[in-house]
């Protein structure tokens, strides 16, 4: 699949930082962008499921918020699912269902 405005410009890269001599190329990424950037190439192959570990660990509470909604977006677009592992309990109204593991037990909540 080629990389374009329909495959990346979903994941918020449409105005990803350039260079003028390589305008496809972004430069130095930052969190964030790398967090996209992850998630963007995730769904290049057009998976039924996102496994996603941590995905706000390196991000603050805004940026991890941004991130997350972008990728609950695109799961709800598509129509795939995903998996997200967090110890971040802050994500969890985004979350359509949550599992918790309580000393070695699943709990659905």
């Amino acid at each position: 699949m080629p990389i374009n405005e329909q495959t990346v410009g979903p994941a918020g890269f449409g105005s990803a930082r350039t260079t003028p001599s390589s305008p496809y190329v972004p430069v130095k990424l930052i969190s964030v962008e790398k967090q996209r950037v992850a998630i963007a190439r995730a769904w290049m192959n057009e998976p039924d499921l996102i496994l996603a570990d941590e995905p706000t660990a390196s991000l603050d509470t805004k940026r991890g918020h941004q991130v997350i909604e972008q990728l609950s977006e695109q799961v709800k677009m598509r129509k795939k699912a995903a998996v997200l592992v967090t110890h971040d309990e802050r994500l969890l109204p985004i979350c359509d269902r949550v599992i918790q593991v309580v000393d070695g037990h699943t709990e659905d909540t």
